[in-house]
């Protein structure tokens, strides 16, 4: 079984820059990082993270399904351990908030760069609206659909999906799936509300942007990839059990029965097709 890494701060090669386009998150940068599988330094997008572990394993979580599943991820991707100091060294005292801060560390996503911009990046207003929902009328896009509701991923947005005219989409920012929910300190609960995607989706359909019959086409497909999701799930299970057992030496048996208990109930084609109302 492959380790999901959670390197040292010497893994951590240099800082390179800020992100344009950050999002809610003040602390994305650009950095040089070196990954286990690879001898060179990898230009990656990195930032902070709460303390507790908690979004940056959902992050990791996330990644570690999207590439079992064969849904365009980055080829790289760690939990990074840096020192307060170093934090600090990076993007100044101020961009190291006291609460990110336990025992003199901080914890840090990395993440290959890819060579895209996102869809708020490159369009505007409407104009991104727009080409939010043509990406998820493509086979790319469904697939994303299918996996933000099986995550009940609630923050997915046109800055969350990374784009090319060549027709590639790729999903990044998974730190709040779940529902936000806090699975370190209960179980996680199924909900009515749709993900984000599926929720574009209707939004679409009732506005009249959205044919009903492609409608229920993209809803279709998204219920076909979930015989892929089971197969993923399977793939990539204990790879999450382990990484949970060295973020949460003591808890980690009891939160991984929470979290793939969950996923695994959603993974189902049958959860999926009753959800979406599928024949």
């Amino acid at each position: 079984m492959t380790q999901f890494p959670v390197l040292p701060e010497s893994a951590y090669i240099s800082y390179l820059g800020p992100l344009s386009h950050r999002g809610a998150n003040a602390s994305t940068h650009i950095a040089e990082v070196r990954y286990p599988v690879q001898s060179a330094p990898v230009i990656s997008v990195v930032k902070l993270m709460q303390p507790d572990g908690l979004r940056a394993c959902n992050e990791a979580i996330s990644w570690l399904f999207l590439r079992a599943a064969g849904i365009s991820a980055p080829k790289h991707a760690a939990i990074l351990v840096l020192s307060q100091a170093k934090a600090i060294q990076v993007l100044g005292r101020n961009g190291v908030p006291a609460e990110w801060v336990s025992n003199g560390h901080v914890l840090a996503w990395a993440s290959q760069k890819l060579d895209f911009g996102s869809i708020q990046a490159l369009f505007a207003g409407a104009e991104a609206d727009a080409k939010w929902l043509e990406v998820l009328r493509s086979a790319k896009g469904a697939a994303i659909a299918a996996f933000d509701e099986m995550f009940f991923n609630i923050d997915r947005n046109t800055g969350n999906v990374l784009f090319t005219r060549g027709g590639a989409c790729v999903p990044i920012d998974h730190e709040m799936v779940f529902g936000h929910q806090n699975w370190l300190r209960e179980d996680l609960q199924h909900s009515s509300a749709p993900g984000d995607s599926m929720r574009v989706l209707i939004r679409a359909r009732d506005g009249r942007k959205l044919p009903h019959s492609e409608f229920e086409s993209v809803c279709s497909h998204m219920v076909l990839l979930a015989h892929q999701h089971e197969r993923a799930l399977t793939a990539c299970q204990d790879e999450i059990r382990g990484l949970l057992a060295h973020v949460f030496p003591k808890q980690a048996p009891e939160l991984a029965n929470r979290i793939l208990s969950f996923v695994g109930e959603r993974a189902a084609q049958q959860w999926l097709q009753d959800r979406l109302g599928v024949i």
